[in-house]
């Protein structure tokens, strides 16, 4: 009977080390696989897309500032809502190239397509010194990505991707807040598309109403 009872408990233990080195191995893996995929979702994020580019002749930005400048009376003053004649997307990005220091962006880019207006804005940081080194690192670019779709309420944020990585359900609204404060120096273009009644967009173009509130 003495016999019997040590080799229980010799099965015992060894069965409890079974099970503690399972756990640590479970562990483990999971660690591993949180690792993989931080690293992953890290990488896509910081993977920047290419500003939007057309085979096309250089776009004229003064034609859309003035256009801009019409909308902000609009927006401010009329009381019936104002159509302005079509942006297009050549023009646009001529008129954004030109305000990227604005933003404090490398770059901004629209490609209008119907019924969906993708806007993008690429950044730059650094080059960062190394650490008691001359040699620097950078810079780096990462990029975001707007989608803005045409609804009832005129032009509505449908979709951001921070670099490579879409984002979904209530961070988009997050993404697109926190994105926001980028462009503090735009105030009249924000104004303008707080007061969009109706968008029209079409290949290489887009035609927007707006109204000032009563």
């Amino acid at each position: 009977c003495g016999v019997k009872l040590i080799l229980e408990d010799v099965r015992e233990d060894i069965e409890t080390d079974g099970r503690l080195e399972r756990t640590k191995g479970r562990v483990l893996y999971l660690i591993l696989f949180g690792v993989v995929v931080i690293v992953v979702l890290g990488v896509l994020a910081m993977w920047p897309n290419k500003p939007f580019q057309r085979k096309s002749a250089a776009g004229n930005a003064d034609a859309v500032t003035a256009t801009v400048s019409r909308l902000q009376v609009a927006a401010e003053l009329s009381r019936t809502p104002y159509t302005n004649e079509p942006v297009n997307e050549v023009d646009l990005n001529a008129w954004l190239a030109a305000a990227c220091g604005r933003a404090g962006a490398k770059s901004m880019s629209v490609n209008l397509q119907p019924d969906r207006c993708r806007a993008r804005v690429v950044f730059e940081a650094g080059p960062w010194k190394l650490f008691k080194s001359k040699r620097s690192v950078g810079p780096v670019s990462y990029s975001r990505d707007f989608t803005y779709g045409v609804t009832s309420n005129g032009l509505v944020v449908t979709g951001v991707t921070i670099g490579h990585l879409p984002m979904f359900g209530a961070l988009v609204r997050l993404a697109a807040d926190r994105s926001a404060k980028s462009f503090g120096d735009f105030s009249k273009e924000k104004l303008i598309l707080s007061r969009v009644t109706t968008a029209k967009v079409d290949d290489g173009q887009i035609t927007i109403a707006v109204v000032s509130p009563p």
